[in-house]
């Protein structure tokens, strides 16, 4: 049973007491009820009428009521009353004298008086009735007139009988008052004992405390969280010392100054210390229990032990702010980190850092050529690598994907974030097996040095990602300085884009068609499509527009414009000129890698009408080796459609001859610079023999483009070389003069 529950019992048990003693208004004697130490507690309306009280004598005592020194003018007062009530020990029955306070010395008044025993609320009260007799005048006056005694004899024997009528009554009322206390007296004893069981066996801890740390009660669960086998082990340690449960000075000085100021606290987390040293976290509802006085008597709590809830929380922060893949710190907190590192920079003029933005090389044929989970122990590979070059004090995160940035915290001068991007470079290439792979990666990384301009880690990881970009842009350089001039490059292409986009929309660009041909007999083979962009009344490269184009993702659209124009106008030739030819495109692995590029090119097939055994798609070596297998799928589907395909720039990349094997291709294309360099290298003339006999084997067509002179052209056709592309025989040239071309070429 709860403590506010008990004093519910108790406040019961006194409104029943005030109850009792109203009832006494009603009697005709007069009823005295007081304590051992002889404070009145009640006295009923018949007794102060009787004695002449003006006033209520509850909470005084018999002895200023009644005692000669200390009454009050104008009431009755009597010393053998006071001596019988505060020395004679109840039941027993006696005459009392009283004399008015105001004449003392005149004949006093008799009363009969009847003390009884009066257990109430937990003490034992004696209760008083008092009936007034008739003096001993008025016994003389009886005597004189002995013709009445009889009469008077008879009212006395009849008043006595009426009182021992309402001593019976007044007896049977105090036993049912007796019994109500008694059942109450057992309701508070089985409200304690299921208090006691609650206390003893609830969940929480729960324990009560003096304001100087001295431990008045505690349960067994409080016990086992602070370490202890038993509530008396606790207490007996307790009792020794003052009992400080908070681990942290601090915290207990603000759980004792919270109390104090609102009275109650509630879900104040801390650290309990244990028995041992350790600490486990805890939440407390707490409240000061005031004294008598107002002051606090003591501190009541309950402590639940949130260990659980607290690793769940902390497991769920770390999660927030971390990589799962690596551990690593995640973008989150890497900003966190770079944030703080520019207000520090911002208090100390002396105090600066470095940012290193990374991205790996070659990630991606490593994903795709071995899959996920190879990728994933690389990323993990290389997560290691990276902190093994930093400092305690840095901080390295990734990002997503292969990329990673570093906080280089508290730089000594930009030389050590040189150092270490060369550091890392160097680990990362240095090739390791991975589940029985060996495999070689790069980085190319960005450094930004901390500078006043910055005030956001926004600007400092975009100028990074710029550096980074420019670095994987210029091959062999492992690492690129932010400057102002990649911020104007990087708007420019920002620029750029936009018109790119807008071009896409507003169709401006068209394709330019060089012929190839036979050398052996000057026939038309057929034509390469050549995509061609004017911006702003200038001519763009299309290396340029392409790579952008494919970096933002706009070479999809771009790429379908172009197939469908090609498609249109190759189509319009069959209709006019029955000729058999074939008409090249080159597309990027970008495309090929969509999975929706097959069904796009079946639907511009479908609405051109034309065959795709004229289509012919070049892809250049690098593109192909840096895809993998991605793009291996996607020109198996388009071999289904019936489109060929032709090998680009073939010996410029990182040669794998078993591509030819693996790769459904009709022909090989030679790049230009082997052409240009035969006259002056033998050796490129040596190369460019080798891939004409290669082909010859193969079974595959080898054309050679970039043919500029008669030289060039003799060179290779005494070589074996067949098909030639260039200026020596055509320029690029629009759709109309191609069509005059085919108008008047052999075949």
């Amino acid at each position: 049973m709860s403590k506010k529950k008990v004093s519910r019992l108790q406040r019961s048990n006194v409104d029943n007491t005030d109850k009792c003693a109203r009832s006494f208004d009603v009697l005709e004697e007069g009823v005295l009820c007081f304590g051992p130490d002889g404070v009145i507690i009640f006295c009923n309306a018949a007794l102060r009428r009787m004695l002449n009280m003006t006033v209520d004598p509850s909470s005084s005592t018999v002895a200023a009521i009644f005692g000669k020194d200390q009454a009050h003018p104008g009431a009755f007062v009597s010393e053998d009353f006071v001596n019988h009530a505060l020395h004679s020990k109840p039941p027993f029955a006696t005459t009392v004298f009283f004399e008015h306070h105001a004449v003392l010395g005149e004949t006093p008044e008799a009363h009969q008086a009847l003390f009884l025993p009066w257990p109430a609320r937990d003490h034992n009260y004696t209760l008083c009735i008092l009936q007034k007799q008739k003096t001993g005048i008025e016994d003389e006056a009886t005597a004189v007139n002995l013709a009445v005694a009889p009469e008077i004899e008879e009212r006395r024997e009849q008043s006595f009988a009426q009182q021992n009528r309402e001593l019976c009554r007044i007896n049977a009322r105090l036993r049912i008052e007796n019994a109500e206390r008694n059942a109450v007296a057992q309701a508070l004893r089985r409200s304690e004992s299921r208090y006691r069981d609650i206390f003893d066996n609830a969940t929480e801890g729960i324990i009560q405390w003096t304001p100087e740390w001295r431990l008045i009660s505690a349960n067994m669960s409080f016990a086992r969280m602070t370490g202890y086998s038993t509530v008396d082990a606790l207490l007996s340690s307790a009792s020794e010392n003052a009992f400080h449960f908070c681990y942290s000075p601090l915290v207990e000085k603000e759980l004792m100054a919270e109390l104090e100021r609102k009275g109650h606290i509630y879900d104040f987390n801390f650290q309990v210390v244990r028995h041992d040293g350790s600490q486990v976290w805890a939440s407390m509802n707490a409240r000061r229990v005031a004294g008598v006085d107002g002051g606090t008597e003591y501190y009541e709590a309950f402590i639940e032990n949130i260990a659980v809830r607290k690793q769940a929380e902390e497991k769920l922060v770390y999660q927030a702010f971390h990589d799962p893949l690596t551990g690593l710190a995640n973008r989150a907190l890497f900003h966190d980190r770079l944030r703080m590192a520019l207000r520090r920079a911002a208090r100390q003029p002396a105090y600066s850092f470095a940012v290193l933005y990374l991205d790996l090389d070659r990630f991606k044929v490593v994903n795709d050529s071995f899959g996920h989970n190879t990728g994933d122990d690389v990323l993990c590979h290389t997560a290691v690598n990276i902190l093994s070059c930093v400092r305690d004090v840095d901080t390295v995160a990734r990002f997503g994907g292969d990329e990673f940035a570093i906080l280089i915290d508290d730089l000594r001068g930009g030389t050590l974030a040189i150092h270490m991007a060369k550091r890392i470079h160097a680990v990362l290439s240095e090739p390791f097996t991975v589940n029985g792979q060996e495999i070689s990666i790069g980085a190319s990384i960005g450094i930004v040095l901390q500078a006043e301009k910055y005030e956001y880690p926004e600007e400092i990881l975009r100028d990074a990602d710029t550096a980074m970009y420019q670095a994987k842009a210029d091959r062999g350089v492992c690492f690129k300085l932010f400057s102002q001039k990649m911020r104007e490059v990087a708007m420019e292409n920002v620029v750029f884009e936009t018109d790119l986009r807008q071009g896409i929309k507003n169709s401006e660009f068209y394709v330019a068609y060089q012929p190839i041909v036979d050398m052996h007999d000057k026939k038309l083979y057929g034509f390469e499509a050549l995509m061609r962009w004017t911006r702003r009344g200038m001519a763009v490269s299309p290396s340029h527009f392409i790579s952008v184009a494919e970096e933002t993702g706009l070479i999809r659209p771009l790429g379908l414009y172009m197939i469908e124009l090609v498609c249109r106008q190759v189509a319009q030739w069959k209709r006019h000129f029955q000729k058999d030819f074939v008409t090249h495109l080159n597309i990027s692995s970008w495309q090929l890698i969509n999975p929706n590029f097959t069904n796009d090119v079946q639907q511009v097939l479908n609405r051109t009408g034309v065959d795709p055994s004229n289509l012919l798609f070049e892809i250049t070596e690098s593109a192909l080796m840096d895809s993998g297998g991605a793009c291996i799928q996607g020109i198996k589907q388009l071999r289904n459609l019936g489109i060929q395909f032709c090998l680009d720039d073939f010996g410029t990349g990182f040669s794998s001859l078993s591509y030819l094997r693996q790769l459904p291709i009709c022909s090989l294309k030679i790049d230009r610079s082997f052409v240009t360099e035969m006259e002056s290298d033998p050796h490129s003339l040596v190369i460019v023999r080798n891939i004409l006999s290669l082909g010859q084997d193969l079974a595959l067509d080898v054309i050679v483009e970039g043919i500029e002179r008669d030289s060039q052209a003799n060179a290779l056709i005494a070589s074996g070389c067949r098909y030639g592309q260039g200026f020596y025989f055509h320029r690029p040239i629009s759709p109309d003069k191609a069509t005059e071309i085919l108008r008047t070429a052999k075949f």
